[in-house]
């Protein structure tokens, strides 16, 4: 049996195609971001984030956190939120059309619309999604604790849910705070390094729209690098006319740069910590710099993080069991024993 998860959020579409439980292809990320360019064509991803710097007001970044079928109205940009989040997942899927069995990692939010919405879209495309599981339940397997906060991120919110590992493993939603999203903190960096730029070279990177887009990409790049640990500090250089400006970043600056959201990420967990016994980080949230150690310091309970692949892994095995017939099911709880990867 070929198995396929897809793993959706605004931050990014993950997709692994299984084949008798051994993963064959492991696609890259792909943010939930839509965008019409000149031509009228709809562009998703890298492409639709790059220009975030030069029509801001043409782009939809939400259509996966909401979920819907309401309409965005961006500038020049009017769509219906639940057709833009079907086409970018037939662009994404359509690679894998030879999968027997589908399985939808989706954010702790999601209810019974947007798993309904969910379904009919997997149902209307010809994917055969029979699971949707939210991940903190995908997540669980790497949960040490008996009583536990998930904290996830999108683009737009911060995300807290607690998971019981009881006799059976439930979880419950708790909250999401608006002002705490990866887009908060990915401003915060960009006016860090571009400070940087002007205090070390006296350039101000910012001052263009192209210059924004060099920093966005100075950003994937440094997180990436100062996540794999091989670096403790990541040189950045930007090209002008006359020459070649560089800088070094480092976790300590990163971390300096966003204290403030940082601090407000730390004060909301801290507030829902009683009664649990520790902190996972979701893999969105793990690779902010800083925030690991900071909660490691604050908090009286454990912290732990999960990469990229635990939540693929999380339901990679035997579990979800074969359904009795072809329906998508919701799945809010299982037996603690019951398969798993």
């Amino acid at each position: 049996m070929k198995r396929l998860i897809i793993d959706l959020d605004d931050l990014g579409i993950r997709q692994t195609l299984l084949s008798d439980g051994v993963a064959c292809q492991l696609s890259s990320n792909e943010e939930g971001i839509a965008w019409q360019d000149a031509a009228g064509n709809l562009v998703f991803g890298d492409k639709a984030s790059a220009a975030r710097a030069h029509a801001p007001r043409d782009i939809c970044d939400n259509y996966w956190d909401r979920l819907d079928t309401s309409t965005s109205t961006q500038g020049d940009f009017q769509r219906n939120l639940a057709e833009l989040a079907a086409e970018h997942l037939q662009r994404v899927v359509g690679s894998n059309a030879e999968a027997t069995e589908a399985i939808a990692i989706v954010p702790a939010h999601y209810g019974p619309d947007q798993r309904g919405i969910l379904a009919s879209i997997a149902r209307d495309l010809q994917i055969p999604l029979r699971y949707i599981i939210p991940r903190p339940i995908a997540c669980a397997e790497s949960g040490n604790e008996p009583a536990y906060l998930h904290v996830d991120i999108s683009l737009h919110s911060l995300q807290i849910s607690r998971v019981n590992r009881g006799p059976e493993l439930t979880f419950a939603y708790l909250t999401a705070k608006r002002d705490l999203g990866y887009l908060n903190f990915l401003n915060h960096w960009l006016k860090g390094i571009a400070s940087e730029f002007v205090d070390s070279c006296r350039i101000d990177p910012l001052h263009s729209a192209d210059g924004e887009l060099r920093i966005r990409g100075i950003i994937s790049q440094v997180l990436r690098e100062l996540g794999s640990n091989s670096l403790s500090a990541v040189p950045v250089a930007i090209d002008s006319t006359e020459q070649k400006h560089k800088i070094e970043i480092t976790e300590a600056l990163m971390t300096g740069w966003a204290i403030s959201r940082l601090s407000a990420v730390a004060k909301e967990i801290t507030s829902l910590t009683q009664g649990t016994g520790g902190v996972l980080l979701g893999h969105n949230i793990g690779r902010i710099p800083g925030l690991y150690d900071l909660l490691s310091r604050e908090l009286d309970v454990a912290v732990s993080s999960t990469d990229e692949g635990q939540a693929i892994a999380g339901v990679a095995g035997d579990w979800p069991p074969p359904a009795a017939d072809d329906r998508c099911l919701y799945l809010s709880q299982r037996p603690r024993n019951a398969g798993g990867a």
